[in-house]
């Protein structure tokens, strides 16, 4: 089970962290622009990442039929901080203190104690 509940984590972490980077990549290009014009220039991205949340959705309501919610739900959203934090680091050149990193990390650390305790 620990298995299971790891790797359900991880793959919904990694599609949030995909439909986030989506968003973001979508705002970055269109900075200068109004919203609606954004949201018409960019429907099929917009729509594409609202798509992913509607598929997170249903597929993390069928893994929370086999999975304990408390642990699941703190391994599923701190491995989306990691993700999203390391996404905007690497893709998006955003800046990383060493503080941010250290709190990475105990995030990281945490989902470990967690796991483990479970």
């Amino acid at each position: 089970m620990f298995w299971y509940s790891l790797l359900n984590a991880i793959v919904l972490a990694a599609m949030l962290t995909c439909s986030h980077g989506l968003m973001k990549w979508v705002a970055h290009n269109n900075a200068q622009v109004d919203y609606l014009t954004t949201l018409l220039n960019n429907w099929f991205y917009i729509g594409l990442a609202m798509s992913v949340y509607v598929f997170l959705f249903l597929y993390y309501l069928q893994v929370l039929k086999h999975v304990n919610i408390g642990v699941f739900y703190a391994s599923y959203t701190g491995l989306s901080l990691v993700f999203v934090v390391l996404m905007g680091f690497f893709l998006f050149k955003e800046t990383l203190s060493s503080l941010q990193m250290l709190g990475v990390f105990c995030i990281v650390l945490g989902i470990f104690f967690i796991k483990a305790g479970g």
